[in-house]
């Protein structure tokens, strides 16, 4: 080979060792704050939805129980293989919250569809709060009926039970981000 195509190709090999490294680095840090990856494909899904496999420019990336305080997030290369001993899927009775404690109980009076965010008010002595906004993350898991339903298919005038992960603001009404909402019928 010439000097020419020697110093080309390693010119290629660099510039995709570049690029593959801040790809990972921009992916590592979105899902280490529980978002889905962007630089990368979905390959595979597991376990009904539970725990997603993604393929990125010379990585990969398994996320584990999405959505559940089990939750794992594995990095390797393209080699790195699923393992189905990490994957341990929440029960029923786990999403449906069986204690009963819950932060608000009441009925959907707003929705804002692009922040995400529904304003609930209280209709039961059981809520720890008689108004509240509560902000639909990637982690928060719905549920009507038992089984996992999609933010779309809430409306205005639902029966909802939320808890909160966290109060993001302690403003009246306060606002939080949910870790369940369960529809009732």
């Amino acid at each position: 080979m010439s000097k020419r195509t020697v110093v080309g190709i390693l010119l290629v090999l660099i510039i995709f060792l570049i690029f593959g490294v801040t790809f990972f680095l921009v992916d590592f840090n979105l899902v280490v704050r529980n978002n889905d990856p962007k630089l990368s494909f979905r390959t595979n899904i597991y376990d009904e939805g539970n725990t997603r496999e993604y393929i990125g420019l010379g990585y990969k990336i398994i996320r584990y129980n999405i959505g559940s305080d089990n939750s794992i997030n594995k990095f390797g290369t393209w080699f790195l293989m699923y393992d189905q001993n990490l994957n341990v899927k929440e029960d029923d009775a786990n999403m449906s919250n069986p204690n009963g404690t819950y932060d608000i109980v009441g009925e959907i009076i707003s929705m804002e569809e692009k922040e995400l965010s529904l304003n609930i008010k209280s209709n039961s002595n059981e809520s720890r709060y008689d108004e509240a906004i509560v902000k639909i993350n990637s982690n928060t898991i719905i549920t009507k009926s038992q089984k996992q339903i999609y933010r779309k298919d809430l409306k205005v005038g639902n029966k909802v039970r939320v808890n909160f992960t966290g109060i993001v603001t302690k403003s009246i009404p306060p606002q939080a981000i949910a870790s369940t909402i369960v529809v009732e019928e």
